[in-house]
């Protein structure tokens, strides 16, 4: 995603426009891995004309059961 000016986005090519009351979004993912349970966390961060991802990993360990 690239941003091209105060509202305007570049999403696959296509312009999007992106209200002014964002100022910050979140994605979580969560997986399995073998140690546990994984959380990734996008935060998306909005300035005047730019933005900061930040990505902050959890691992929540479980026992597996047999």
């Amino acid at each position: 995603m690239k941003k091209k000016n105060k509202s305007l986005i570049t999403v696959n090519e296509q312009d999007e426009t992106i209200s002014d009351r964002i100022f910050m979004q979140e994605i979580n993912t969560w997986e399995y891995i073998d140690a546990g349970i994984k959380k990734t966390t996008l935060i998306r961060k909005f300035r005047k004309n730019d933005h900061n991802d930040h990505f902050i990993s959890e691992v929540f360990p479980y026992e597996k059961q047999n």
